[in-house]
């Protein structure tokens, strides 16, 4: 009837105007996040090539020194706008996905080995655990590699104080699902649901200072969700567990 009719209209205009606010209050952290990110490691090149620019150093050693600051600095810099870039792109539809029949299984152990060197730099190593028998599913290959890359690269980072890195693979039914692990500091439970939205980063201090722009995670969520899976995390057995589940 007609009060119906009103009193759901009402409903779905207050629904859009609490989601136009949402997504306006979004768009501002994102801004003051982004603003933030791109100042730091820009402020540190700045001053590093202003002690250049007025020959404020002692020696060839020091000026040496503070060229490669500026470098490293300009590395990071060039990183965050290339995952801000990447971002975009995946959630403006931007990305054609060319799917292909991938063996996951052979993937993540190609992967496990490129890591090798990060790995051992770190005081860690892999051990590989995969199902036996070939698990395929129809993915793009490089857009996996970057996902999984991305919790590999997380997994070094956070678990560092923890050896081991576990590499899973097993096929439940029509799922085969991929389990990062490390032995890090497990991360808060209040923060699990939150870290794959983007320029979320888990304990925000300690994260400042070992980089990332807090947009690895969503954008992997997103290239997991465009191939129909889904990525979880969770805390189990003295572990922390990145999951990533993709139809076979």
């Amino acid at each position: 009837n007609l009060a119906d009719n009103v009193n759901r209209m009402a409903s779905q205009l207050r629904k859009s105007i609490s989601e136009e606010r949402e997504a306006e209050r979004t768009k501002a952290e994102l801004i003051t996040s982004v603003s933030h990110d791109l100042r730091t490691p820009l402020t540190s090149i700045l001053g590093y090539l202003e002690l250049v620019d007025h020959d404020n150093y002692q020696d060839e050693v020091e000026l040496r020194h503070y060229v490669a600051i500026a470098h490293e600095k300009a590395q990071s810099l060039k990183g965050l706008i290339d995952d801000l870039f990447e971002f975009t792109q995946v959630n403006s539809g931007g990305y054609t996905i060319r799917s292909e029949d991938v063996n996951l299984g052979r993937l993540l152990e190609q992967l496990a080995e490129e890591f090798v060197p990060i790995l051992e730099k770190a005081g860690m190593e892999y051990r590989l655990n995969l199902e036996e028998g070939k698990i395929q599913v129809r993915a793009d290959p490089s857009l996996l590699v970057r996902v999984f890359e991305n919790l590999m690269s997380n997994a070094v980072r956070y678990g560092s104080e923890g050896r081991f890195v576990d590499i899973e693979l097993v096929q439940l039914g029509t799922q085969a699902v991929a389990r990062i692990a490390n032995y890090g500091s497990p991360i808060p439970e209040s923060q699990l649901d939150r870290i794959f939205q983007r320029f979320v980063r888990v304990e925000d201090s300690r994260s400042r200072t070992t980089g990332g722009a807090g947009l690895g995670l969503a954008i992997a969520k997103s290239i997991i969700e465009m191939h129909k899976g889904s990525i979880r995390a969770y805390n189990a057995d003295g572990r922390t567990v990145f999951e990533v589940t993709l139809p076979v």
